[in-house]
């Protein structure tokens, strides 16, 4: 009987004769235990250390980036630190980072480090050239050892105390300084270190440094060994205070790359102290960014070409035009100016060179009649405008509607001063703005270009250029509006106020007490900012306006200079002058203060 072999007895038998004819090796060992490369940080290559015997607590960290580790066997890091140039190849110093050797730094302070260096036979304020590295290992045995960092650490000798700095405090809000002031400082100000020996004696210098990023857009921990620039404290740098003026602060930033002074600096600083050859650095620094405030001024007929006394134009604060567009709204006789950045010759100056555009030290900008203007100039595309200067009100709560062309003359504000405007709009429900022209702004951003002006922030508020309107008005009614741009730090502002009462108050009434708000007689209002009154007036007297019946109310002074003229319109002011003078001769008179062209007529 012959016998036959399965199937499946059969496969095992062509395999197990397949495996005698052929050897096949298999590396059973897993591969997700190894330990990936790593690097150093900090101290960085070739990075000089003085140890400090006055601050021996003073901590230098040693820093490292994560290996790759396995799947389950955690990573120990051991930092070593061995003389360079040596036969002893056995480290001075050695030991597991923090967290029991997983973190990727140790602190080691300097006396540990002075301590170390002494068993190794280094002398006393003498210098070591030494290397450090890191080994990562786990426990399947795997060790992986970083490239050794060179540093040169100077054992104790002189020694300057751990000190602070104190101001200007860290900030990264821009600060805006004119840089051609040398009568305005900076203060620095820090904690007074001590020596030891105490005889050595202590100077001091506050550095500065660019403020960096990486690539992911952080900040970078700064480098204060070579600082961008740097000055002196001082009293021949042995105070604990620096003043830094504007303009050499200036100076310092134009010398080291910051050459635009519409560019922000972003700057760290702080002190290094120093005894003898030894130095010490402030246990902190702070954030300072500088924006250099370019100021433009107007000098010609006018005001006599005195550039020390130059009208200070406003500068245009929107984005890319701050330190580049300046514009005033003023009063100028017929006659020449020009522009002038700073306050006196030798600055940069800007003449016309015709069609609108400006030429550094050009020709006088001719005035050919008196009037109110508004001019506008950009030093930076060396273009100029001079138009009429005015305010308006415009939007669905006024009269002119929102259509331009309609603001005036009707819907004006009065010119008090230097951009200085004042008005009452008999207003409706609805959104307002201030406009400076009879059309809409382009959006050019050009020195022709209108500015309208709002904010939907309260009264007081500064003003933004072509933004938002003004918060609705509620509920009709004529209300008084203020345009401000007299303060040049905060740019224009606005007030808006009730405009329900006004009395005339003074000595110069019959039968009124005098100087008595409550007492006074009320005016009537006409509207569109009018108010009247007929009353018996004394010669040679005084009297002003009063929003109100109290002190303190809103109210107008002369800015005739002292007039009695009866019949002529005479100019007034709310911000400061003289009282009204009454005509030369007692009797019946009607006055009519018009808010709207600012002016007061005292008529027979």
């Amino acid at each position: 009987m012959k016998k036959y072999l399965s199937f499946a007895s059969l496969l095992i038998a062509l395999i197990l004769l397949g495996v005698s004819c052929k050897k096949f090796d298999f590396d059973y060992n897993s591969t997700g235990e190894s330990i990936g490369t790593f690097r150093l940080l900090s101290p960085g290559d070739n990075q000089v250390i003085m140890l400090n015997s006055a601050a021996p607590a003073t901590p230098v960290v040693f820093s490292w980036s994560t290996a790759a580790q396995g799947d389950s066997s955690p990573v120990k890091y051991t930092v070593k630190v061995s003389l360079r140039n040596s036969n002893n190849t056995a480290p001075i110093w050695q030991g597991l980072s923090m967290n029991n050797g997983a973190a990727t730094q140790v602190t080691v302070t300097h006396a540990d480090l002075d301590a170390a260096l002494a068993s190794a036979g280094i002398g006393a304020n003498a210098e070591a050239e030494l290397s450090w590295t890191v080994t990562a290992s786990n426990s399947t045995g795997t060790e992986v050892t970083a490239t050794p960092f060179n540093v040169k650490i100077t054992r104790f000798g002189i020694g300057i105390s751990a000190f602070t700095i104190f101001s200007p405090v860290s900030s990264t809000d821009v600060f805006n300084m004119a840089p051609i002031s040398s009568s305005n400082f900076l203060h620095f100000k820090w904690q007074k270190a001590t020596a030891t020996p105490a005889s050595n004696a202590v100077t001091y210098k506050v550095v500065f440094v660019k403020k960096q990023y990486d690539g992911n857009g952080n900040a970078i921990t700064p480098n204060f060994s070579t600082p961008l620039f740097s000055f002196d404290a001082n009293t021949n740098g042995t105070d604990t205070l620096a003043d830094i003026s504007y303009q050499d602060m200036s100076d310092a930033l134009n010398a080291n790359g910051f050459s635009d002074v519409g560019q922000v600096a972003e700057l760290q600083w702080t002190v290094i102290a120093m005894a003898s050859t030894f130095k010490a650095q402030a246990m902190y620094y702070n954030e300072l960014h500088i924006i250099r405030e370019v100021s433009m001024y107007m000098v010609g007929a006018f005001q006599g070409w005195d550039p020390s006394n130059g009208v200070k134009m406003i500068p245009d604060k929107r984005p890319g035009l701050l330190n580049n567009m300046y514009y005033i709204y003023l009063q100028l006789p017929a006659g020449e100016f020009k522009f002038l950045q700073g306050t006196a010759w030798g600055q940069p100056d800007y003449g016309d060179g015709g069609g609108g555009n400006l030429a550094p030290g050009g020709a006088n900008i001719n005035i050919a009649s008196a009037g109110i203007y508004r001019v506008s100039m950009n030093r930076s595309t060396l273009k100029f405008d001079v138009k009429e200067g005015r305010m308006g009100f415009v939007g669905g709560a006024t009269h002119a509607d929102w259509n331009p062309p309609a603001v005036f003359p009707n819907n004006k504000m009065g010119f008090t001063s230097t951009n200085l405007f004042c008005g009452v709009q008999d207003f409706m429900t609805g959104g307002w703005k201030l406009i400076d022209n009879n059309e809409w702004n382009n959006g050019s951003n050009t020195p022709s270009e209108t500015r309208s002006y709002g904010t939907s922030q309260p009264s007081g508020s500064p003003l933004q250029i072509n933004g938002d309107n003004f918060s609705d008005i509620a509920t009709a009614g004529a209300r008084r509006v203020i345009w401000d741009g007299t303060n040049y730090a905060t740019g224009p502002t606005y007030q808006i106020m009730n405009a329900t009462e006004m009395r005339i108050v003074g000595n110069g009434m019959q039968g009124v007490n005098e100087w008595d708000p409550g007492n006074s007689p009320q005016m009537t209002y006409l509207g569109n900012g009018k108010w009247s009154l007929t009353l018996a007036l004394i010669g040679g007297k005084e009297i002003k306006f009063l929003a109100g019946n109290q002190w303190g109310d809103f109210d107008y002074e002369d800015n005739s200079g002292q007039s009695t003229a009866t019949g002529t319109p005479r100019p007034i002011q709310f911000n400061g002058g003289n009282n009204f003078k009454t005509p030369v001769t007692s009797g019946t008179y009607t006055v009519l203060l018009d808010e709207n062209n600012q002016t007061v007529t005292i008529t027979p």
